[in-house]
């Protein structure tokens, strides 16, 4: 089956517009992330956390609780992304589109040149054809700016239709390595947690 931008807009934002029995497009996707962070390094959500990009899935439900939790510290550098303009809706429900810019685009070609400190993923890699994992995972790359730090979980529950890459861990780490290098991952069960330092970056930048 060939999948298409535009076949796959068209597949979300009908579930999104949908009656959700799962609760699967409302629910705190991110959860898992943010507790692993809490516990492992939570100076990252005490921190200045104003150059954090979200990439689906779901209502922007981490987004919106890191909002609330360091409002008085938000700058606008906080972005989120989706393939259905019906995402977002944790954001906007909470009245924080002023503090959070959204993309309506797909995870392999997000619309913009900033840098961010913060990149994350939830339980949105295992949603792509597998066509689309590598150059998605070159996006994030392309988003990095110093010491930027990348959160993913991933499922591997062939939920309904629309997991389309359900592969074990082994397999995605391989995805991650191929892309970001031998980096270190930490995390459980569902997360993916590593940090690429100032000299990786310099390596990649060919600074000496």
């Amino acid at each position: 089956m060939t999948h298409t931008i535009e076949s796959e807009r068209a597949k979300y934002d009908r579930e999104y517009l949908g009656t959700d029995p799962d609760g699967h497009f409302t629910k705190h996707h991110g959860l898992p992330l943010m507790e692993f962070i809490d516990h492992d390094d939570p100076a990252v959500l005490e921190q200045d956390i104003s150059s954090w990009i979200d990439v689906g899935c779901g209502a922007g439900s981490m987004l919106a609780e890191v909002i609330k939790r360091n409002f008085h510290s938000i700058g606008h550098g906080i972005a989120a992304v989706d393939i259905s303009e019906h995402a977002f809706s944790a954001i906007l429900d909470a009245g924080y589109e002023h503090l959070c810019t959204t993309m309506i685009a797909p995870a392999h070609r997000i619309p913009t040149q900033n840098t961010y400190r913060i990149v994350t993923a939830c339980d949105l890699l295992e949603h792509l054809p597998p066509e689309w994992v590598i150059p998605t995972l070159e996006e994030f790359k392309r988003l990095m700016s110093f010491d930027t730090q990348y959160g993913f979980t991933i499922s591997s529950d062939p939920w309904r239709d629309l997991h389309l890459t359900v592969e074990p861990r082994a397999w995605w780490l391989e995805q991650i390595k191929a892309v970001f290098g031998d980096v270190e991952i930490k995390g459980y069960g569902p997360v993916y947690y590593f940090r690429i330092t100032d000299e990786e970056i310099d390596e990649e930048f060919g600074i000496t």
